[in-house]
């Protein structure tokens, strides 16, 4: 029955139902399910709209083509070999099919975008991820020089980028930052992108002035990149040529700052941290964590601070006991314990212990926690604000001693 349903919402182009029924399965039984619509799929693809066929119910549609994509492209693996063609897939249905493969997903991107930045078309797909950040699925971006080079150099031009970056600041600032440090590459560097001009649609003349207008850069800052960009023996004077005209540019050019310009959390070495933590749970190396098992440590405690900031300390639990990940738990633990802070090792460990006794078998019997169960997630939730600003402080601290990684 449930292969026959998949196959009719199939043949009918319905995707949202299609997704729904695809996304709770396994990989694994995903590509199973639909391995037998794989034939019907590719000549859906291969088809123009409206064309009709016995393969399908109705004028070819883009539910169709939605549809024959999540056939083609079941699996995280698939998607990062060869990507889709169809927008829509990969704007709606891909954050989440793959939700927890999205860096993943967009540093394999990055890879292909470098072996052949000319090739038009698949960049242009590429870039429909920016719209994964419009979704309700988090998403981090992975700082490599692949995606570094196609989310700047990939557009055509710089009021796309500007409109994706503005709605998030701390994106803005890893990614531009990212491209002072990053060398580019025959064709896909910030040179090539703005035509060798500041124009009104560059990424030199419009993206950072608003960037710093915004108060998301500061104007100092950037002329300091500039300048350790044009030293950079790794860059050649091609590539130079575009952060010599940026930074005289600036020199000369005050850029007045919004009065309301909001304050630069992302700054924060928690946050930094976040990044790191983040990006080595989605399988992207950091080479400039290796050998260091200080900063390895501290990595699951990072990402127990980033989820309990969603919504609460203890949903922030939760998500790790629901996600099979409470090994995340067991080391933030370990983590508080070598900063010397065992208060916060103890409240982390309680309130595992209590959503185990309290949450977890009201959820077996698909019931909900009483009352004594949420007065006690409330009284967990402030003793663990209550440490916050302790937590934060020593981040800082380890930042000082690391000033090379943070």
């Amino acid at each position: 029955m449930d292969e026959f349903s998949i196959a009719q919402l199939f043949r009918w182009g319905n995707a949202e139902a299609l997704r729904e029924r695809l996304a709770p399965l396994p990989e694994a039984e995903r590509a199973k399910a639909v391995k037998s619509l794989r034939p019907i799929a590719r000549e859906m693809m291969a088809s123009v709209a409206f064309e009709v066929n016995d393969g399908w119910d109705g004028p070819l549609s883009t539910g169709h083509g939605r549809c024959a994509a999540m056939v083609l492209y079941s699996t995280a693996d698939s998607v990062m070999r060869k990507v889709p063609e169809v927008w829509e897939f990969i704007e709606q249905d891909m954050p989440i099919l793959f939700e927890r493969d999205l860096s993943r997903i967009l540093t394999a991107w990055g890879e292909l975008f470098l072996k052949n930045p000319k090739n038009h078309d698949r960049v242009g797909s590429m870039l429909r991820a920016a719209q994964w950040w419009r979704s309700e699925v988090p998403v981090r971006m992975p700082v490599t020089e692949g995606t570094v080079l196609l989310f700047l150099t990939g557009w055509a031009n710089g009021s796309a980028i500007f409109e994706w970056l503005s709605s998030d600041s701390a994106l803005a600032y890893r990614l531009i930052r990212a491209a002072f440090e990053i060398p580019g590459r025959k064709g896909a560097s910030l040179e090539q992108a703005d035509g060798a001009m500041l124009h009104a649609e560059s990424i030199g003349g419009f993206v950072i002035p608003a960037l710093i207008h915004s108060g998301v850069l500061l104007q100092s800052e950037v002329i300091d990149w500039c300048a350790k960009a044009i030293d950079s023996p790794e860059r050649t004077q091609y590539d130079k040529s575009w952060f010599r005209r940026l930074k005289k540019y600036l020199e000369v050019t005050p850029i007045a700052t919004l009065p309301d310009a909001p304050e630069r959390w992302w700054l924060s070495a928690s946050e930094q941290l976040i990044a790191i933590a983040r990006d080595t749970r989605a399988g992207i190396e950091r080479p400039e964590i290796a050998g260091r098992p200080d900063i390895q440590a501290v990595l699951p405690l990072a990402l127990l601070l980033e989820q309990s900031d969603w919504g609460s300390f203890m949903m922030g639990i939760e998500s790790f006991h629901l996600a099979g990940e409470s090994d995340v738990i067991s080391e933030s633990i370990d983590a508080l314990r070598k900063l010397e802070l065992p208060e916060a090792a103890e409240l982390v460990a309680e309130a595992s212990d209590h959503w185990k006794l309290g949450h977890e078998p009201a959820l077996d019997h698909d019931e909900w926690p009483d009352d004594a169960v949420y007065h006690r997630d409330e009284e967990l939730d402030d003793r663990w604000y209550g440490m916050r600003g302790e937590l934060n402080a020593r981040f800082e601290t380890l930042r000082q001693r690391l000033p090379e990684i943070l």
